[in-house]
C-alpha cells in the first residue's frame, strides 16, 4: 500500500542519514576499515530490528529521526540482547553488535539527536560455562595439581591472547576491534 511505501521510505531516509553520519564518526574515532564495515552491517541489522518493534508499538516515533532514536529505550535494548541470545547468535557477535549500538548512541548524542544515552546500563553477554567432564575431573585432582593445571591453562590463554592480539594488529584491526575480542 501507499502508506507502507511511505513508511519504508522514511526508515530508509533515517537509515541513510544514520549510516552516513556514523561512518564519519567512526572514521574520526580512528576505526579501521574492517571495524567500520562490521559496525555498518551491525547498525543496519539493529535499525531494521528496532524499526520492526517501534513501528508496531510506537508508530508516532517514526515522525522524525530524533523521535525514532528516543523510542530506543534500555528495555528495548535488553529485548534486543535477549532475542540475539535466543536466536543462538554467537556471544562475540552479540557483544560486537552491542558495542556498535553503544558507539552509535554516542554519535547520536554528539549530533544532538538525543540527550540521554539508552546504552548506559547495557552490559555485554557473558559466556555461560557448563561443567564439562574435564572440569569435573580437575576438581578430583589434589590441590597442588589443580594449581599447576590452572597455572598452565592461564599461561596457555595468555600466550593465545597475545598471539591473537598480534594477528589482529597485523590484519589492521583498530584498538576498538582488538579490545572487543
Amino acid at each position: 500500500s501507499l502508506m507502507l511505501k511511505a513508511l519504508f521510505s522514511i526508515i530508509y531516509k533515517f537509515q541513510s542519514l544514520f549510516e552516513t553520519t556514523f561512518e564519519e564518526y567512526l572514521t574520526h574515532q580512528g576505526a579501521s576499515p574492517i571495524t567500520r564495515k562490521n559496525y555498518r552491517a551491525d547498525l543496519g541489522q539493529f535499525l531494521g530490528w528496532a524499526n520492526e518493534i517501534i513501528s508496531s508499538t510506537k508508530p508516532a516515533a517514526l515522525d522524525s529521526h530524533q523521535s525514532f532514536l528516543r523510542a530506543i529505550s534500555p528495555e528495548l535494548l535488553e529485548q534486543y540482547k535477549r532475542e540475539q541470545s535466543l536466536n543462538k547468535t554467537p556471544i562475540a557477535s552479540i557483544n560486537r553488535r552491542l558495542s556498535t549500538v553503544r558507539a552509535f548512541m554516542k554519535c547520536a548524542i554528539l549530533q544532538g539527536w538525543i540527550t540521554q544515552n539508552p546504552t548506559e546500563g547495557l552490559v555485554n553477554v557473558k559466556e555461560t560455562t557448563i561443567p564439562t567432564t574435564q572440569s569435573v575431573s580437575t576438581a578430583l585432582l589434589s590441590p597442588p595439581k589443580q594449581e599447576t593445571l590452572q597455572n598452565n591453562t592461564r599461561k596457555t590463554m595468555n600466550l593465545f591472547e597475545t598471539t591473537f592480539e598480534e594477528y589482529l594488529t597485523h590484519q589492521g584491526a583498530s584498538i576498538v576491534t582488538r579490545r572487543n575480542y
